[in-house]
């Protein structure tokens, strides 16, 4: 369930907070399973995971998963020492916070701590009628297979809505909804912390299925992912032939003066996991076998099957497309040797970045005083950049240049021609 949902496809493959706080919350819930049985254990285990996702989320969201932690410590009819398990849950969760932000926010102790203050004000708000509206557009197909699986599990199991297996993940699934409520603006990065405690609920949903239902489910995902599939491969052939050529300029468009090449690893490990996958379906189709996960396995050995074609046959196009690479060593190459550079809005993702690629040494915020070279981003929706720092001296230009895929993006390289008086 967990490998077949559509809206982490991407997101599992960056290094990003939106995995950690996918890691954070599936943490949580398997402490609560273990607080069944071990309520000293398990609670602290799930407690430090509220102050985990306090220290890289901030505090509503793990308040909003806290909450539903000691919720479903209290509805959980089969847990031994409930009141002990959230005292020791809640103990531990703003201790850890308390300790972390006693030791790292009284003097703003370095731009870490500066960062994440700044970040709590846009963290919590009442969401907007526009958050509504992004909400039913994204969250049907971001969650699918999920959520209609989790409501149909509440539904099939409304009998026993204190066993463990459902009053966990459902109270954690509640206290989520509730906190990202007042967490606008609303998007992906916050959607993720629902994923976790949905595919528990929608693991034990799919057992109930009726006969119907559970043949629906294993036909959609053969259905879909074969037409998926095929439409890789339609793009990849489209691309190196050329035609037919709508397809080929809608792809080219993408990644202008990028020449495929020639190597036919991708080609023939795309066609085996083709292969793989066509004799999945075979076996489904004439075995007919009688397995209550076999519409999960489906879904997930087509996103799995999808997700490597692509990526075999795609892999350098796209790198082509989104790495900044090439342009990272075009910075390094004008930056002499030994001398550091001033970040002028760039953010610090793209710092590591240019940094590893291109060896540029950036100076460290608020350390800029004693550089000469400065480096800043320019987007065309935000009109011309003005040289950087300005007025702390006079700059040149000393270069700019841009991604071929991107632009509406330019970077320019400026130096400090006379400093300020």
């Amino acid at each position: 369930m967990f490998v077949s949902t559509l809206g982490i496809l991407v997101t599992l493959h960056v290094t990003s907070g939106d995995t950690v706080s996918i890691a954070i919350v599936a943490v949580a819930l398997y402490g609560l399973s273990v607080a069944s049985e071990r309520p000293v254990v398990g609670a602290a285990l799930t407690g430090l995971c509220a102050a985990a996702l306090a220290l890289s989320r901030g505090p509503l969201l793990a308040a909003g998963l806290l909450a539903g932690c000691i919720l479903g410590l209290a509805l959980c009819t089969s847990c031994r020492r409930r009141w002990l398990a959230m005292s020791v849950c809640t103990a531990c969760a703003l201790g850890l916070a308390a300790a972390v932000a006693l030791w790292k926010l009284p003097d703003g102790s370095g731009p870490l701590g500066l960062r994440w203050l700044h970040t709590l004000g846009s963290t919590a708000a009442p969401l907007t009628r526009g958050d509504g509206i992004w909400l039913l557009r994204n969250a049907s197909w971001y969650v699918w297979p999920l959520w209609p699986l989790a409501a149909w599990s509440l539904y099939a199991w409304r009998r026993h809505l204190g066993a463990a297996h459902i009053a966990l993940p459902a109270s954690v699934l509640a206290g989520l909804a509730l906190a990202l409520g007042a967490a606008a603006p609303l998007d992906e990065s916050k959607l993720v912390l629902t994923i976790a405690p949905l595919a528990v609920l929608a693991a034990f949903g799919f057992p109930t299925l009726r006969r119907t239902l559970e043949q629906w489910f294993d036909w959609f995902a053969i259905a879909a992912y074969t037409l998926f599939i095929a439409f890789v491969w339609a793009y990849f052939l489209a691309l190196i032939t050329g035609s037919p050529r709508a397809m080929a300029a809608s792809v080219l468009r993408l990644i202008p003066g990028h020449r495929p090449g020639n190597s036919m690893l991708p080609l023939v490990l795309a066609l085996a996991v083709t292969g793989l996958w066509v004799a999945l379906i075979v076996w489904r189709v004439r075995r007919r076998p009688a397995l209550l996960w076999r519409g999960a396995f489906l879904s997930a050995a087509g996103m799995t099957a999808l997700w490597l074609v692509a990526v075999t046959l795609f892999l350098p196009a796209a790198d082509y497309n989104r790495s900044y690479r090439v342009l990272a060593r075009q910075i390094g190459q004008k930056v002499p040797a030994g001398e550091c550079v001033v970040a002028a809005g760039v953010s610090p993702s793209m710092r590591a970045v240019i940094a590893f690629y291109g060896n540029v040494h950036f100076a460290p915020d608020g350390g800029s005083s004693a550089c000469r070279l400065a480096l800043q981003p320019q987007y065309r929706r935000s009109g011309a950049a003005p040289p950087p720092l300005d007025p702390a001296g006079s700059w040149d230009l000393v270069w700019e240049g841009q991604r071929p895929t991107r632009a509406d993006e330019s970077w320019r390289l400026w130096r400090l021609a006379q400093p300020a008086p």
